[in-house]
């Protein structure tokens, strides 16, 4: 998503043509506790692109440049040739959010492939082991109770020992189980 709206970010920038829009209206949103933390302050323009029909628009703006706007005054607008509904007042852009945008992305990719990356790790030793391993008596040493809940049931985990082929003593801990097991 964040490399997708960095993408539309260049390309507003490259492909928008500007145009003088009409003031329409001017209106204030107040803040409240529910909605939004702070009063907005929007101009509503109008603007008709060539060999095509008018366009409104609708962009928050600083307090100053509200209380200095008129109905019927002027505004520089940049808008999409191909799509003119896509639109903002010239100077404004979006690209720090498309930026946070991607690098959240990315943070949460990174992550999430790590996490990925482990329990594929863990997948193919279970498969390696059931394919190739040797079934060896164990000595559970240690049951306990972990702080793990699936479902709200807590779950257990096995302390065990054993000797591998090699007369080696080995020891490990389950994964987590349910009580029943």
């Amino acid at each position: 998503i964040g490399i997708q709206w960095v993408l539309r970010e260049a390309h507003f920038e490259r492909a928008s043509r500007a145009v003088e829009a009409t003031i329409v209206s001017k209106d204030i949103k107040r803040a409240s506790q529910q909605e939004n933390t702070s009063t907005e302050y929007r101009l509503r323009y109008r603007f008709t692109p060539p060999a095509a029909a008018p366009v409104e628009g609708t962009a928050k703006v600083a307090v100053e440049q509200w209380e200095s706007a008129q109905p019927g005054g002027t505004l520089a607008v940049r808008y999409l040739p191909e799509d003119p509904a896509s639109n903002r007042l010239a100077g404004k852009s979006d690209w720090f959010s498309a930026i946070f945008a991607t690098a959240f992305g990315c943070v949460f990719g990174a992550v999430g492939g790590i996490v990925l990356w482990v329990r594929i790790r863990r997948v193919r030793l279970i498969v390696r082991l059931m394919r190739d391993g040797i079934a060896t008596e164990g000595t559970v040493v240690h049951v306990r109770q972990t702080g793990t809940s699936i479902n709200r049931v807590r779950q257990w985990q096995l302390d065990y020992q054993f000797t591998d082929g090699a007369g080696r003593q080995r020891g490990d801990v389950s994964e987590l189980m349910s009580p029943e097991k």
